[in-house]
């Protein structure tokens, strides 16, 4: 996902929003979240005990059961791979919708099937902790019981236009001829229950 639709999904929280990072890891993406919107409150859930940001409000614990968050708590959430690590990502979606405030908002970027067959670049199966690739297809029938697809789309991993130290001329020809484009990525929009 280019780094506009992010600034362009934050840009459209209300003022003070709260915004969930779901497997928050160290908050990368919170940190650029941050510096584009300084009144955004953002709170950072991840299995692994992590060093965060000092402005996260950082909870140890799993997506697919975020019980130490109220009911309709957030203004958005925004998770970047992590429903390839779940079993049962369709858990981790239901809770979103949960602590979601009514047409609470969702930013979602996984790994694209064409990752695990891809011969240059990035495996997914290297990471011996992924389960399962999705598509389009697949992401949207993951998230349309509990939401409303706004947009769906193919490209490149954020990160690989946030991380600065890693672009490289090799990697930015690979985006451009589409052998980088291996994520797949959904901004939607909490259904009423």
């Amino acid at each position: 996902m280019k780094l506009h639709y992010l600034r362009e999904f934050v840009s459209k929280l209300p003022k003070k929003a709260r915004i969930l990072d779901a497997g928050c890891g160290s908050g990368t993406i919170s940190k650029f979240i941050k510096r584009t919107r300084k009144d955004i409150e953002i709170y950072g859930v991840d299995i692994r005990n992590v060093k965060s940001p000092e402005f996260m409000r950082f909870h140890k614990g799993s997506v697919e059961n975020m019980g130490m968050f109220h009911n309709s708590y957030f203004d958005a959430i925004l998770c970047f791979h992590v429903i390839e690590h779940l079993d049962k990502p369709d858990v981790a979606i239901k809770e979103f919708s949960r602590v979601l405030k009514p047409k609470g908002r969702l930013l979602i970027e996984a790994p694209h099937w064409i990752s695990a067959v891809t011969p240059i670049g990035y495996n997914f199966y290297a990471d011996k902790t992924h389960k399962k690739p999705f598509s389009k297809k697949s992401l949207w029938f993951l998230l349309e019981k509990k939401f409303h697809i706004k947009k769906i789309s193919f490209d490149a991993p954020v990160y690989f236009f946030l991380n600065k130290k890693e672009k490289s001329a090799f990697r930015s020809l690979l985006n451009k001829i589409g052998i980088y484009r291996t994520v797949v990525w959904a901004e939607a929009i909490k259904k009423n229950s």
